[in-house]
């Protein structure tokens, strides 16, 4: 049995979109935690779990998985379900609201890139304003 504190070591690429929600949960249980940007340049795949980023090292153990690091944090800390029931619940909103906030990132990334391609500029900044939307208000879905 380990009682050590834990020591946390975030690593994510420069923009941590993939990370945003782990970051809202250590802030909000007052973790302190260190970040470890990732050149997506020049990084090794093997590295990492899966050989995806963001990982959560936790005393020099590695976790991979976005919904998988919340739930373990979740539970760490206090801030998952009284049941089994509520956990699943707030499984279902927190991958959903992370699948949503990627699915609209990927849309964003591509108005850099419209030139290139016959799209319909309404529905790009609507999907601009939905994004805000999930970025500001993701915390209050996963907290609520």
């Amino acid at each position: 049995m380990d009682f050590r504190v834990p020591h946390f070591v975030l690593h994510d690429f420069s923009d941590g979109e993939e990370s945003k929600v782990i970051r809202m949960i250590l802030t909000y249980a007052r973790v302190p935690y260190e970040c470890k940007d990732v050149d997506r340049d020049n990084y090794i795949l093997e590295d990492y779990p899966f050989y995806t980023l963001p990982m959560l090292e936790v005393n020099e153990r590695k976790l991979g998985n976005v919904p998988s690091i919340c739930r373990q944090l979740g539970w760490r800390y206090e801030l998952s379900g009284q049941t089994v029931g509520d956990d699943s619940e707030v499984d279902m909103i927190a991958e959903k609201t992370f699948q949503t906030r990627m699915h609209i990132k990927n849309w964003l990334d591509h108005l850099d890139h419209r030139e290139d391609h016959d799209c319909d500029v309404r529905v790009l900044i609507k999907l601009k304003k939905l994004w805000w939307f999930f970025w500001n208000y993701s915390a209050i879905l996963l907290f609520h």
